[in-house]
């Protein structure tokens, strides 16, 4: 801390100070006595003594110092870790068999002021992880057609790097470019990609971002807009010059950057394109290739059934060799047509199908992916029983969603993903109806409320709901992405000296808050104060507020520390929020709901009915806790919510359908807390099938 931060070492003294006079004052008003009203009104100094230690903790939150410095190195290893398990899992899923590559050739192609060193002139992939190493600087762009490898080649440059990597070095990390909001900057894009699909707090994330612990590999530049033409104006060039200011000291800092030739091509021709990078595009898989690629996946006693296509792939002008050009294609039909019966191991299919019964690239493609449809569905791997016909189409309504995307205005104030399926962040799917609904649940749990409390003061009870359903109109439309709940486990052992000090000291702070407000609702609950009501809920406000804004103070770092250590599985967020919501629901019914209603209902000054402020109160904790989690948000009720909405056009368990979708069936993969669709162009084929089935349903 610096000299003129002297302030800050009083905050602790001073707010101490203050809950000790608070509990002098109750304890000789209570115990002794001796503190008439026409001396102090202890009511009053109670309240102004526990609302200005509330506001000194607010201004005063301890916070990690800064010269407590975050063991990047540590880190980085435990992130290369991550990183290197899940791209192996990924390549394996991409390939359908660990160590099936087709080597594919790469040519470096000229690039406006390009001005990388030692950059050879042609390569493979078995070799980009050398030709990486000697550019100088080191970024690099792969180019390529659709289905040409781009993402392989970008995940074997990753393993490779992290195979040659040393303890403490750089870890590249692969993020898909549809993510970013060009406008946020890199750093704090890479930052929050961090802390949202690894769990990082966002100290730690921020200082190995800050020590250029990071390579971004940004996959999929062509996938930030809609346009095949994107210009200079458009996310794609607004990101490429946001990585040309990205520097590391005096020169440009590391990148990988994969982008489809003709997009990037129309990025070049509107004055935008990767400075200081080298380009290379991926070649065509040749005849030669496929034919050997061919031959070494069905092996040697099924050559007889392949030759029509081998014949076929040897003459030029047949629609067979072109579609069968990129990897992706071509590992898709040799496992479509290699597919054997689970009962008596007979193929399914006939090779020779491909060449007559299909004669143009674009038939031949979507024959490809229908099989592969039909292919994840089969029995063996399908214990849901999901027709194949229906997994076409609620993939098809996400596919449709995710295309629109890339073209649509912020929604809520918010860029969609295009490629990107977040659970917790997909109520937009349904349009405004969620938040309409939203909108229901809370004047009906009002109107519920306003039945039940008639022995409420009409006046109290009308300011409660007032403020419900303002809450729940602010929160619902106008911050509408909530921060998911993240449960607090007792038993969480944090890493370092000073996180545990922060944790005791948090803890310990809230205590005698906590007792304020016992102190106070005994004095209510007591009616020492009976002639003076207006007191009794003065009380009771202020201490309530204190209540519940005690462990916002005091989980709040834990919730930054405790990050790292949360699941990555993508159903997460939404189960730790509905734990956080339930526990809510309890606490805030018990704590607030119960006392208020016995307290306002047994004033002696009202004469109420003992059994009557019972009924209130049991009434008000049933309907407070869940009337504040839908007012304040959850995500889990934004989840529901959307889920009645989209009723019928995607699975009632949705999470179960695309964890099956990239466990079982290989048709989406995740990447973080995210599901992707496995190749874009099987997202591409499932969106046009979509808008040929249902043209007239739009989203909101």
């Amino acid at each position: 801390m610096g000299g003129n931060r002297w302030w800050e070492h009083l905050r602790v003294p001073v707010c101490v100070l203050l809950v000790a006079i608070a509990g002098v004052v109750l304890w000789r008003a209570l115990i002794q006595g001796k503190l008439e009203f026409g001396d102090v009104d202890p009511a009053s100094l109670v309240v102004s003594l526990a609302a200005l230690a509330l506001t000194l903790l607010a201004v005063w939150r301890p916070k990690l110092s800064r010269e407590n410095a975050i063991d990047t190195a540590a880190w980085a290893d435990q992130l290369a870790n991550e990183v290197l398990a899940a791209e192996t899992r990924e390549r394996d899923r991409l390939l359908g068999e660990p160590g099936r590559t087709i080597d594919v050739k790469f040519l470096l192609r000229p690039a406006p002021a390009h001005n990388t060193y030692r950059s050879p002139r042609k390569g493979t992939l078995a070799d980009i992880v050398n030709y990486f190493e000697e550019l100088q600087p080191q970024r690099l762009v792969i180019l390529g057609a659709p289905g040409s490898g781009k993402t392989v080649m970008a995940i074997e440059l990753i393993l490779g790097l992290l195979e040659r990597r040393k303890s403490g070095g750089p870890v590249p990390l692969r993020i898909p470019a549809a993510s970013w909001d060009p406008e946020d900057g890199v750093q704090p894009w890479l930052v929050g990609y961090l802390v949202q699909t690894f769990r990082l707090s966002e100290e730690t994330a921020r200082a190995l971002v800050d020590a250029y612990q990071i390579i971004p590999v940004i996959d999929g530049l062509d996938e930030m807009d809609s346009t095949n033409h994107p210009g200079y104006g458009s996310r794609a060039g607004q990101a490429l010059r946001a990585l040309n200011r990205y520097q590391e000291g005096r020169t440009k800092a590391r990148l990988v950057l994969t982008c489809r030739t003709d997009q990037y091509k129309a990025l070049i021709a509107g004055n935008v394109w990767a400075r200081d990078a080298a380009h290379i595009e991926l070649r065509e898989v040749t005849r030669a290739q496929a034919v050997q690629f061919i031959k070494a996946a069905v092996g040697t006693d099924q050559i007889s059934r392949w030759q029509p296509v081998l014949r076929a792939l040897n003459r030029r002008r047949h629609p067979l060799a072109k579609a069968l050009s990129t990897p992706w294609r071509l590992t898709l039909a040799v496992n479509a047509y290699q597919q054997q019966s689970p009962h008596t191991g007979d193929y399914l299919r006939d090779p020779a199908a491909l060449v007559t019964g299909y004669r143009s690239e674009d038939q031949i493609r979507s024959h490809l992916l229908d099989l592969f449809i039909i292919d994840a569905t089969t029995a063996g791997r399908n214990p849901h029983d999901y027709p194949p016909e229906q997994v076409r189409d609620w993939l098809a309504v996400l596919a449709n969603y995710l295309t629109i995307n890339a073209s649509r205005p912020p929604f809520a104030n918010r860029i969609l993903s295009a490629s990107d399926i977040v659970l917790h962040e997909l109520w937009p799917l349904a349009g405004n109806r969620p938040r309409i609904l939203i909108t229901i649940l809370a004047a009906t749990i009002i109107l519920i409320s306003i039945s039940l409390f008639s022995v409420i003061d009409f006046h109290v009870l009308s300011a409660l709901l007032f403020g419900y359903f303002s809450i729940t109109l602010y929160h619902t439309w106008r911050r509408p992405w909530h921060v998911p709940g993240v449960p607090h486990k007792p038993l969480y052992a944090p890493r370092t000296a000073i996180d545990r000090f922060k944790i005791v000291f948090r803890v310990a702070l809230s205590l005698p808050l906590i007792g304020v407000h016992a102190f106070a609702l005994a004095i209510l609950l007591a009616g020492e104060f009976a002639d003076n009501p207006g007191n009794e809920l003065m009380i009771l406000l202020t201490t309530s507020v204190v209540l519940t804004a005690t462990p916002q103070f005091v989980n709040e770092d834990l919730h930054k520390l405790q990050g790292t250590w949360t699941s990555r599985n993508p159903h997460a967020p939404i189960r730790n929020d509905l734990r956080v919501s339930i526990t809510q629901v309890i606490t805030f019914s018990l704590v607030y709901g119960l006392p208020f209603g016995l307290t306002v209902a047994l004033e002696r000054v009202r004469g109420a009915d003992p059994v009557d402020g019972l009924m209130a109160g049991l009434a008000l904790a049933l309907a407070f806790g869940p009337g504040l989690i839908v007012s304040m948000g959850s995500i889990s009720v934004q989840y529901l919510m959307m889920l009645i909405a989209m009723r019928g056009r995607i699975p009632w368990r949705l999470g179960r359908f695309l964890h099956w979708c990239s466990t079982e069936a290989g048709l989406m993969r995740t990447a973080g807390i995210a599901y992707q669709f496995r190749h874009r162009e099987l997202q591409d084929y499932l969106a046009a099938t979509f808008e040929t089935r249902e043209k007239d349903y739009g989203f909101d």
